[in-house]
């Protein structure tokens, strides 16, 4: 045989073993998925023969999120009061709040998060002045969501309020520090996770009877050099907001009644 033949011949069985390899993996796919389908079918019947109904849409897919910790930035405070109040005089009030004031209006920061913006500004312009002193938000009425990676900090927002003569309220609690990222968490099996939930939740005495949402985000954790923000599922019932540990699946405090 030649020497093309026999290029021609091995480039043959290369691409035929390409292909087998192909067709295996490909195989492999679907009845992984064939076998995630039947699963998640098979948890919504368990959980309705448990009296909770659940659309099988909201089960979540497998998911990783990286942990931060959160270091109080005096810089971006005092860059956040130049932005709406210009130059004020900023004061340590003891506590680890600090206080500024001018003419255009006063301001105070706490080492949780929290903070307090009082100043006459067009409305409009709010939202403006907040992203472009590095803080990430996404618009829910007259209140600003804070995210971290695309995902919601549920105890981090930041709500306007009308005050006399077109003066504004800015206050909440903001990510306004500097982020450190940590390692990377692997979420905890979706049906674990949701019998592992429904379990916990009826020790806590409280009744629902539907699953409406379970979305992953973060809570933050005030706490003192750094602050932890926590990867967690927001699980919306009928019955009022839990938050679990991604990892774990453990039930935290923070609970929001309906």
């Amino acid at each position: 045989m030649d020497s093309g033949k026999l290029k021609s011949a091995v480039i043959l069985i290369l691409l035929l073993v390409n292909a087998a390899f192909g067709w295996i993996l490909l195989s492999q796919r679907k009845n992984e998925a064939d076998l995630q389908a039947q699963t998640r079918s098979k948890l919504v019947k368990v959980m309705a023969n448990m009296g909770v109904t659940m659309d099988e849409s909201i089960i979540p897919r497998e998911l990783s999120m990286r942990q931060y910790t959160l270091t109080r930035d005096m810089s971006l405070e005092t860059a956040l009061v130049q932005a709406f109040l210009g130059n004020a005089t900023g004061r340590d009030m003891g506590g680890s709040i600090h206080y500024y004031e001018n003419e255009n209006g006063r301001a105070s920061f706490r080492n949780s998060g929290d903070f307090e913006i009082q100043v006459s500004l067009p409305g409009s312009s709010i939202e403006k002045r907040l992203i472009e002193n590095g803080l990430s938000l996404a618009r829910d009425g007259d209140e600003f969501i804070c995210l971290l990676d695309e995902h919601e900090v549920y105890n981090c927002r930041i709500r306007l309020s009308a005050q006399e003569e077109g003066s504004y309220r800015i206050y909440g609690r903001c990510l306004l520090g500097t982020l450190q990222p940590g390692k990377t968490i692997a979420a905890l099996s979706a049906p674990t996770m949701i019998l592992r939930f429904r379990d916990q939740a009826e020790e806590t005495g409280r009744v629902f009877t539907e699953i409406r949402s379970i979305r992953p985000g973060y809570l933050l954790r005030p706490a003192v050099p750094a602050a932890e923000l926590v990867p967690v599922w927001c699980i919306e019932t009928d019955g009022g907001i839990w938050y679990a540990d991604l990892e774990k699946g453990e039930l935290l405090n923070e609970y929001i009644p309906n």
